[in-house]
């Protein structure tokens, strides 16, 4: 295409208007929900620490007009919400390649496996976050839980369970996993998530030809499910099970929807220029603009900052499958 400014495709498409349809994309991205991080996370936050609320104040019976009633406060205690890790993807059309030859297709495809890679990490970050017992986690024996209603805790309660039957659950699993979410009060829109090999196990499992049915009444949760790509659940203990292969062989995840449990930090510092540092941040280097564009033609540098800390730790519970005692998934690479 003569008089044309700028580099051409072989299908005569100008690389900066790919680049710029790609930047389009970004900002597109970034106002999009994706999966568990918008069904887990809150809005994003600079705060280094959680400060939750704990069940503290009682009534007394009052004695004589005079009696003077003890001073109470709200008990609370602080939880650090992990540090924000940087992940950086580095790509660019190289001179080499475009005197080879690179189409308009070669260079979008190039560009959505860049989308495509930060939704991946998203999703693995907060899943990892959901099945990894450490600080941060569920409940895991390291604190107390506060009480609620009639219920008491001791300083060993964990919410990471584990069983010994070669990845197929059974019914009482689920049932326990129930348990240990409502007793502590997130008794609503209980949902669980497993592999479709443990599904797959259920459903052919003797036991459950009964208990597994139609799937549960619809919900406004379920609704905001199925938008955000998740299939139709079916049901055990009167929880809905969706097969979902972003969890793990021969673990379960189980979480009241009731509430989003975890806090999503991003850095203090606040946005880099023109760019928010909540979302997928791109940065470009023009030709001409250092002696990298001898090799290149421009150079692109995508950017995520990822922080995900659980802060209803009651809210959810992980089962592992495969052993005696939990075991840490180990095919995450965040």
């Amino acid at each position: 295409m003569p008089g044309t400014p700028g580099a051409l495709t072989t299908d005569d498409v100008p690389l900066l208007l790919l680049y710029n349809e790609f930047r389009d994309s970004v900002e597109r991205h970034n106002e999009m929900d994706r999966n568990f991080k918008t069904l887990f996370c809150r809005a994003a936050t600079t705060k280094r620490t959680a400060t939750i609320r704990t069940r503290s104040m009682r009534f007394q019976e009052s004695g004589e007009d005079t009696t003077q009633p003890d001073y109470q406060h709200v008990g609370r205690h602080d939880i650090d919400l992990e540090a924000p890790r940087r992940w950086v993807i580095g790509t660019g059309i190289t001179a080499q390649a475009y005197e080879d030859g690179i189409s308009s297709d070669e260079v979008r495809e190039a560009n959505a496996e860049i989308i495509d890679s930060d939704d991946r990490l998203l999703q693995e970050v907060v899943i990892r976050r959901s099945l990894w017992n450490t600080a941060g986690g569920w409940y895991n024996g390291t604190i107390m839980p506060p009480y609620f209603k009639m219920n008491r805790f001791a300083a060993a309660h964990t919410h990471y369970l584990a069983a010994n039957v070669a990845g197929v659950p059974l019914l009482a699993h689920f049932t326990a996993m129930k348990q240990h979410i409502t007793e502590h009060g997130y008794t609503q829109n209980v949902t669980a998530f497993t592999h479709t090999t443990q599904a797959t196990n259920i459903i052919n499992n003797t036991e459950w030809a009964a208990a597994v049915g139609a799937g549960p009444m619809a919900t406004p949760v379920m609704a905001r499910l199925q938008e955000l790509g998740f299939g139709a659940p079916f049901m055990a203990a009167g929880v809905p099970v969706y097969a979902e292969d972003w969890i793990p062989e021969d673990y379960i995840l189980m979480v009241s929807l009731d509430v989003k449990p975890m806090d999503w930090r991003i850095p203090e510092g606040g946005d880099n220029g023109n760019r928010n540092v909540k979302d997928l941040m791109l940065f470009d280097v023009a030709a001409g603009d250092e002696s990298l564009m001898v090799k290149y033609l421009f150079i692109e540098e995508a950017v995520r900052r990822t922080s995900a800390t659980i802060t209803a730790q009651g809210a959810g519970v992980a089962l592992y499958l495969g052993g005696a005692n939990y075991v840490n998934p180990a095919t995450f690479y965040v």
